[in-house]
């Protein structure tokens, strides 16, 4: 039971991540690259169903953590780890740019682009769930419990505020954590 309440209070974070795409791989093509640091952060948040004001929000917090040798040696990074240092940015920038109420999810949302947020959620939260203490086997099913979830009930958690996202995952987590 210790397990599952250090789980619960956790599952913001779960959400955090893999909208940001934390959970998820991407990868581009060699024509995507740019000298432009944020271009591959907007690159990869593109790819999400995110409305606009939601990823100019992200890459702003994110250009406003960052100094010039900073942005510099970021840019000098291989694609892969620069992106992947500009999401790890990207997950302090989401709270502030959730906290004013606003959904972040487009309701136009393609099923593809769903589908990655729901394979984020997914991955994100059974490893979570792993290094909260679940075996193997109940950190499996959260992730095929997520992945079972509607396209609508993905979109609902993306937008749902913290409160309401717990109330979606609670019974998630409860059935797996058994």
């Amino acid at each position: 039971m210790r397990r599952l309440l250090s789980l619960l209070s956790l599952l913001p974070t779960v959400l955090l991540l893999a909208a940001c795409g934390g959970g998820s791989s991407s990868s581009s093509t060699s024509g995507e690259a740019t000298e432009d640091p944020f271009g591959q952060l907007r690159f990869v948040l593109g790819k999400f169903p995110y409305a606009p004001w939601y990823t100019d929000c992200i890459v702003e917090q994110v250009e406003g953590k960052l100094s010039a040798g900073e942005l510099e040696e970021l840019a000098k990074l291989p694609e892969e780890q620069g992106r992947k240092v500009a999401l790890r940015f990207a997950l302090g920038a989401a709270p502030k740019c959730e906290a004013g109420g606003r959904k972040p999810i487009r309701a136009d949302a393609t099923h593809v682009q769903v589908q990655l947020l729901r394979i984020g959620y997914a991955s994100t939260l059974e490893a979570l769930g792993k290094r909260q203490g679940l075996d193997p086997k109940q950190a499996s099913c959260l992730s095929r419990r997520i992945a079972k979830f509607p396209d609508p009930k993905v979109v609902a958690l993306g937008n749902a505020s913290e409160k309401q996202r717990e109330r979606i995952l609670v019974s998630v987590v409860e059935r797996c954590a058994k």
